[in-house]
C-alpha cells in the first residue's frame, strides 16, 4: 500500500459519514464528534422547519445557567430552564411544546408544536397548566439558508435521526448527544464516549 493511501484510510477512520436519512421537520441533526463549534459541537438539533428556502432548528442539549423567570418578567416565579437554541436571535425567547390548544402554534409533527400565542403560554404557566414535559424554552435558534444544510450534510457534519416526544421534553440534555449516537448502532456507538479533547484524555 502506498503511503498516501494509508493516510487516506487513517483519515476515513476518523470521519463519521452522513447516514443518508432524509431531512424533514421533526428529525434531529446530531453533530459528528469532531465538530468544533461553540454552538454545535456535540449538539443535537431538533428541526422545526425544513423546506427549499432553508431550515430552522433548536439545539436540545445546551442548557443555560438561567431559568425563564429570570429573563421574562411575566414569568418571574417560573423556574423552567432555558436552552441555547442556536446563534440566531439570542436575545429572543422561542419554544417548542406539545399542547395543541395553544393558539397560532405551528405543527411540526408527532404531537410537537413550535411557537404560538405567548400570552396563552403565560396564562397556562401561571395557572400550573404547563409543566416541563409540555414545553421547552430556547434563547435563539439555529438557521440555515437555501442549500446550506444540504452542503453541511454532504461534508459529513451531521447525522440525521429521530427522537420521541418523551426524549425531547423529558431529558435535561446532558447525555443526549452520547445516547443519540449510541442509537445509530455499533458503527457510531464507538464515538459516544470519544473525548472532546483526546489529547487531554
Amino acid at each position: 500500500m502506498k503511503v498516501n493511501e494509508k493516510n487516506e484510510n487513517w483519515e476515513d477512520f476518523f470521519r463519521v459519514k452522513y447516514n443518508g436519512e432524509p431531512v424533514m421537520p421533526g428529525k434531529v441533526l446530531v453533530a459528528e464528534p469532531f465538530l468544533q463549534d461553540k454552538y454545535f459541537g456535540r449538539s443535537v438539533v431538533y428541526l422545526a422547519n425544513h423546506d427549499s428556502a432553508g431550515s430552522v432548528g433548536f439545539v436540545l442539549n445546551k442548557r443555560l445557567d438561567v431559568n425563564v423567570g429570570a429573563v421574562i418578567a411575566e414569568l418571574e416565579r417560573i423556574d423552567f430552564p432555558v436552552y441555547c437554541g442556536g446563534p440566531v436571535g439570542e436575545r429572543y425567547l422561542y419554544y417548542l411544546h406539545c399542547r395543541k390548544e395553544i393558539p397560532d402554534s405551528e405543527v411540526v409533527g408527532n404531537g410537537i408544536f413550535y411557537g404560538g400565542d405567548f400570552q396563552t403560554v403565560v396564562k397556562m404557566l401561571r395557572e400550573g397548566d404547563l409543566n416541563e414535559r409540555d414545553i421547552r424554552f430556547f434563547a435563539g435558534y439555529s438557521g440555515w439558508g437555501r442549500g446550506q444544510l444540504e452542503n453541511e450534510l454532504e461534508s459529513d457534519s451531521w447525522l440525521v435521526g429521530s427522537l420521541s416526544r418523551e426524549e425531547i421534553f423529558g431529558m435535561d440534555g446532558r447525555n443526549l448527544w452520547r445516547d443519540t449516537m449510541r442509537g445509530f448502532g455499533n458503527e457510531q456507538a464507538v464515538w459516544a464516549n470519544y473525548p472532546v479533547n483526546p489529547g487531554m484524555n
